[in-house]
């Protein structure tokens, strides 16, 4: 009997796993996304040509669906063959034994109204169940989760309603979608990782202007992104409902407005905040920027964590009680000036260098987008020397 070695078997396996994925090109070799979704197997990927696509995508299987770029491959979700399944894309994990995620990169969703399912509309852009989806540089933008009948009494998720899974998010942009009540831009009831990502005007009637998310399962990791003018009537960023961990790293909190909680809403949770700024949020007098609630049954214990952060605003609140300080942090009772980056009091040349240095990057956690629209561009100037020199 002839015996490979072990190696050469793995080294074998793998090529034969990627002989077998094939490539789909749309409209190339099928007309519609759609069509293409229905032929291909676990593992294929599906590539889309420069266009507005009106469709709303069933996925079931492991797929990868690459566009042409974000404004330039556009699936617009607004004209539903059904009503009810009005999302742009929808992932069910349960068909598909692969571990790998279901993959959407270089494009935009746009004008998803929500999947509608037992009164509870669902993730305008997406709405998955128990599904690992992976987004690489994509915009999710317009999409309004709506009542759709007089039975809906909830909205979960203006752009993404994750139910069971796990999300990661790399390079892409949230903004303008909106919920009837929970979570403007996203509802999470899983893990979430946002990496180098925009989220921005989202709104929701009731909780989480950007992100709601509840469980004790739920994981939530925020990484060199922005979370900025989002409004909710509670945690106008930020509504976190007994979750597991809350991380946030080189993350910007600013701008949201919320009548309590501008920037974090919440239970006590476990978190770690490190090199991130909090500026700019708003809540209503005599409420707080961040509001951090007892757990009934769980002892007393400070949860949050914060090193080298930044943050100022009035109304701070007696959140500050949970603190662990292991390193220093700015708690200011006023936000300078837009424009002054260097937290020196004064917009001027060292500010100016800043801006000048970040000029034309389009990264989510540049300090310098002071217009939080991720690009560091004339707006953000004109805004610095809007201010020159004024303490």
């Amino acid at each position: 009997m002839t015996r490979f070695p072990t190696t050469a078997l793995a080294l074998l396996l793998v090529t034969t796993a990627s002989t077998m994925a094939e490539v789909l090109e749309v409209p190339a070799d099928h007309p519609t996304i759609a069509s293409a979704v229905e032929v291909a197997q676990d593992g294929d990927e599906i590539r889309v040509a420069p266009g507005v696509w009106h469709e709303n995508l069933f996925i079931r299987k492991q797929i990868t669906i690459t566009g042409s770029g974000q404004g330039v491959t556009i699936i617009d979700g607004s004209q539903p063959k059904m009503f009810s399944f009005g999302s742009c894309v929808v992932v069910s994990g349960a068909f598909t034994k692969s571990n790998e995620p279901v993959r959407l990169q270089s494009l935009t969703l746009r004008n998803g109204v929500g999947a509608e399912i037992y009164g509870v509309v669902r993730g305008g852009g997406i709405y998955s169940e128990f599904a690992r989806v992976e987004l690489d540089q994509v915009t999710i933008e317009e999409c309004d989760v709506e009542p759709q009948n007089e039975y809906d009494s909830m909205g979960w998720g203006g752009a993404i309603c994750n139910y069971g899974g796990e999300y990661v998010i790399n390079d892409s942009i949230l903004r303008n979608n909106s919920s009837f009540t929970h979570g403007g831009a996203i509802f999470m009831y899983g893990s979430l990782v946002l990496n180098n990502t925009l989220i921005t005007n989202n709104i929701a009637d009731l909780e989480g202007g950007a992100i709601y998310a509840e469980a004790p399962g739920t994981n939530l990791e925020c990484l060199n992104s922005s979370i900025c003018d989002n409004q909710s009537l509670f945690g106008g960023a930020l509504a976190l409902d007994r979750i597991g961990n809350l991380r946030l790293e080189r993350c910007r909190l600013n701008g949201n407005i919320a009548r309590d909680g501008a920037a974090l809403y919440m239970d006590e949770t476990f978190s770690v905040i490190t090199d991130s700024t909090f500026q700019y949020n708003v809540s209503d007098e005599g409420e707080t920027v961040i509001r951090i609630f007892d757990q009934p049954g769980v002892p007393g214990a400070l949860f949050v964590e914060i090193s080298e952060s930044l943050f100022c605003g009035a109304n701070q609140g007696d959140w500050r009680d949970f603190i662990v300080e292991p390193e220093p942090n700015d708690f200011l009772e006023t936000c300078g000036l837009p424009g002054d980056l260097n937290h020196d009091g004064t917009v001027s040349g060292a500010d100016l260098s800043i801006l000048l240095a970040e000029w034309g990057s389009s990264g989510a956690d540049k300090n310098a987008d002071l217009d939080c629209d991720g690009i560091v561009s004339g707006t953000d100037l004109s805004a610095l020397l809007a201010n020159w020199h004024s303490s």
